[in-house]
């Protein structure tokens, strides 16, 4: 690949870019040499190295100024546990319908058996 692309001025060496402070280890890989009849200056195709910009301070987080939920939350919570506890109900009552029926044919299965 480096034979193909090395007169293409275009085309820069990668660089590894890290955001960890301190001696960054060496990795191999390979790396391009411009050619001395380049057109392009050697300073405009080497990346500007920038400092780091450092994140600003995290700020705490506000504790609540109440100790109870709002009004708003607790009727929505209820509704919800209204809305799961009818959703408990017909699941048991479709798994006793399901058990009727499984006991239904298996009478009926031995009554086929025994003729």
């Amino acid at each position: 690949m480096d034979e193909l692309l090395v007169g293409d001025p275009a085309v820069r060496p990668g660089t590894i870019v890290s955001s960890m402070e301190g001696n960054s280890s060496s990795t191999a890989c390979s790396t391009y040499t411009a050619p001395a009849s380049s057109t392009v200056p050697a300073s405009s195709t080497a990346p500007a190295l920038k400092k780091p910009q450092t994140s600003p301070a995290r700020k705490e987080k506000r504790k609540r100024k109440r100790e109870e939920m709002p009004d708003w939350f607790r009727e929505f919570s209820d509704q919800q546990n209204k809305i799961l506890s009818e959703m408990k109900e017909t699941q048991q009552k479709a798994v006793r319908v399901a058990e009727d029926r499984n006991s239904i044919l298996k009478s009926l299965a031995a009554a086929l058996v025994k003729k």
